[in-house]
């Protein structure tokens, strides 16, 4: 079960409305011991076929990691 946190995001973006091609992503920590999921963001389905892979802050391990999308 996502964390509150990504549920209240998911919420934001789904009012705001998502564009034809877009899909909802969730972003999860990839240090080995977290894997928390703390980012969402929109994915264009027709130019990004494969998995984002970002590097975002992440306020549990307090330091920027790789963020990998999930499923």
């Amino acid at each position: 079960m996502p964390d509150f946190q990504v549920c209240i995001k998911i919420t934001r973006l789904k009012i705001m409305g998502l564009k034809k091609n877009d899909r909802l992503t969730i972003m999860a920590c990839g240090e080995s011991d977290c894997k928390r999921r703390n980012y969402t963001t929109r994915k264009n389905k027709k130019n990004t076929a494969g998995r984002i892979e970002l590097k975002k802050y992440c306020p549990f391990c307090k330091k920027h990691t790789l963020h990998k999308e999930t499923k």
